[in-house]
């Protein structure tokens, strides 16, 4: 059957853009939005993935990759109407002879400042931009050290919540996920568990600390007394996202170890797709059908793991075992289509046999848009 988008242009809220870095100030555009989240990684060379949000200020940088806290450093000198402006030399964002992608997402146009005893929404004061057509929304808060709710405005029940302690070395990427939470399904992940979804080395557990054995709502999400998501007077930082039509969808599925691997229906066709297994340790992949950008003469990838259509044949690591390594060629392939994605391959770290991943799988065009269109795939 078909599925109807809420959101028809998907390019209107999230984006990738790929250039050569310069060394100097360079701005990169043709965004159909103002972006308020970034998320930058260099493609040809070891770099962390730097990721950087109008809530914090763009002045404050945290990275994927590994444990660190919150660094200073302007990377990014300010957002444009449809893209940013880029300080030079940077390795992470605009070294001289580097190729980067970029993945920028739109949230709203102001910071919401939410007094929890005033509004009476939450227990614990939080700050945050929403974007709820496309359902992702980035929330700030100081922890309590106690059991609390935080509001995070996407009027929408979240499906995935991605926490990182930014005051403080050592603490990895803490996730919720609402996707696999099916009874009928082995191994399933929700309100009750954690898990380390940028770390090699991280598997659920159950662990009540962390999100209170509680699940969120359309208004708050929940954090336990754990250091990680909520210790007294620390930082923290998450993404929050809400499984949108034509926008973003987060789920879970197994793997089946065979070169045809499962289909996974996302409702849309992805441009991108992050997933980690949930099982056993392994690294976190991005797949993406963003043409690379390679050199100093901004010129797309050739030879071995250059299909940009399908099968897609590149792999960006995410996590901190890999240190924020270059983008690894024909490895852990995968196909994207007009209603979803399959892996298309025996690799641990998308379709082990019997083993179960998490996914997030950003939208590229709708299977039915607002028109009554079909969507085709490449």
């Amino acid at each position: 059957m078909a599925t109807f988008t809420k959101v028809a242009k998907p390019k209107a809220h999230h984006d990738e853009k790929t250039w050569a870095g310069s060394g100097s100030t360079t701005t990169i555009s043709g965004l159909g939005f103002q972006p308020d989240w970034f998320h930058i990684k260099k493609r040809n060379a070891t770099a962390d993935h730097s990721v950087t949000d109008t809530v914090r200020g763009l002045t404050k940088n945290i990275n994927f990759n590994n444990t660190d806290g919150e660094d200073t450093a302007t990377l990014i000198a300010s957002a444009t109407s449809d893209g940013c402006t880029l300080t030079g030399g940077a390795n992470e964002v605009n070294a001289s002879g580097g190729g980067y992608i970029g993945h920028f997402f739109k949230l709203a146009s102001s910071t919401t400042t939410n007094d929890a005893s005033s509004t009476g929404v939450g227990t614990i004061d939080s700050t945050f931009r929403a974007n709820t057509d496309s359902g992702i929304s980035v929330v700030k808060w100081t922890g309590t050290g106690a059991n609390g709710t935080i509001a995070h405005g996407l009027g929408a029940i979240p499906d995935a919540i991605i926490v990182k302690d930014i005051s403080q070395d050592g603490f990895h990427w803490e996730a919720y996920w609402h996707g696999g939470n099916r009874t009928s399904q082995g191994n399933s992940i929700n309100e009750t568990d954690h898990i380390q979804f940028f770390n090699d080395g991280g598997i659920s557990d159950d662990d009540n600390q962390y999100w209170n054995d509680t699940a969120p709502t359309s208004t708050v999400f929940s954090v336990g007394d754990k250091a990680n998501v909520n210790e007294s007077g620390q930082d923290h930082v998450a993404i929050v996202i809400a499984n949108t039509n034509g926008s973003v969808r987060c789920g879970h599925y197994q793997g089946n170890g065979n070169v045809h691997g499962s289909f996974i229906f996302t409702g849309f066709k992805p441009r991108a797709v992050w997933i980690k297994r949930q099982d056993s340790s392994e690294s976190t992949s991005w797949k993406t059908s963003t043409t690379v950008a390679l050199g100093s003469d901004n010129s797309a990838q050739t030879g071995s793991g250059s299909n940009h259509g399908n099968t897609i044949q590149h792999n960006i690591k995410m996590d901190d075992a890999n240190n924020g390594g270059a983008e690894v060629a024909n490895q852990d392939n995968i196909e994207f289509y007009a209603q979803g994605f399959r892996p298309v391959t025996t690799d641990g770290k998308s379709n082990l046999e019997g083993a179960f991943y998490l996914y997030v799988a950003w939208a590229d065009e709708p299977s039915v848009s607002t028109n009554n269109i079909l969507g085709t795939a490449f």
